[in-house]
């Protein structure tokens, strides 16, 4: 008597369980064309336009439209389902700075300390540019001067003439 009740409740099993999996395999097929119809609308260009702006975050040195790792990728399609929901790319990096931190930022805020990022370059190279005019300033010097190299030319032209001089008169004395 056992036995002729579990066989049709195993029938009524494996029959609801494939009915299942077709329903779950139309609705993962379904997913699918939904997500390439996505991806079909929201050219790479345009996401490279956000992803330019972000760092991958799995090493932190190269930007999410041109590194290849896993991390970019899935920065890569968290842009692409944003802009698809049509948020705006201020609206995407404000979400990815709640999410990763302003270090995925590929350019800091100008505020507060982050100032010193875009202060700090051009005081060095004005300060830099200062220092190699001090210094060729000081080690040129002008042609009226009777110092260093000036003066040592003079004197070799001048003992270059006394030499010359000297061979004249030899070469007149033995004429």
């Amino acid at each position: 008597m056992k036995l002729s009740t579990t066989v049709p409740v195993f029938f009524l099993i494996v029959a609801l369980s494939l009915l299942s999996s077709g329903f779950l395999a139309a609705q993962d097929e379904h997913d699918h064309e939904q997500a390439d119809s996505l991806t079909k609308v929201i050219s790479r260009a345009e996401i490279n336009k956000v992803a330019k702006d972000l760092i991958a975050p799995c090493c932190w040195s190269e930007t999410a439209d041109l590194h290849r790792s896993g991390a970019a990728i899935e920065v890569r399609n968290i842009i692409a389902k944003s802009l698809a929901k049509g948020e705006t790319k201020e609206q995407i990096m404000q979400e990815m700075v709640a999410r990763y931190g302003e270090r995925i930022l590929a350019t800091p805020k100008a505020e507060g300390f982050n100032y010193m990022a875009w202060i700090l370059p051009a005081f060095g190279l004005l300060f830099g540019g200062f220092l190699a005019w001090k210094y060729l300033a000081s080690n040129t010097e002008s042609p009226d001067s009777d110092s260093g190299q000036h003066a040592r030319h003079k004197k070799s032209t001048a003992s270059t003439s006394e030499y010359e001089q000297r061979i004249e008169k030899d070469l007149e004395s033995w004429d």
